[in-house]
């Protein structure tokens, strides 16, 4: 989720776009059957991301299940 930000009209199929400078808060949310693994691209570790966009930028998140294997 993205918490303390708004976003601002996007070219088709840009995905979520904020004003240059602005600071948003990543926070991984898994859901049932899921556990968040890590940040990439941008961001890095577990820990909610907290960037100020200052250009383009790419974050993933992976999670993995917490069903035995």
């Amino acid at each position: 989720s993205v918490a303390n930000a708004q976003p601002v009209s996007c070219p088709s199929g840009a995905g979520l776009c904020y004003p240059f400078g602005t600071t948003v808060t990543l926070t991984p949310q898994a859901g049932t059957g899921a556990v968040f693994q890590g940040w990439g691209g941008a961001c890095t570790g577990t820990a909610p991301c907290q960037l100020t966009l200052s250009g383009d930028r790419t974050v993933t998140a992976t999670f993995g299940s917490t069903a035995p294997t």
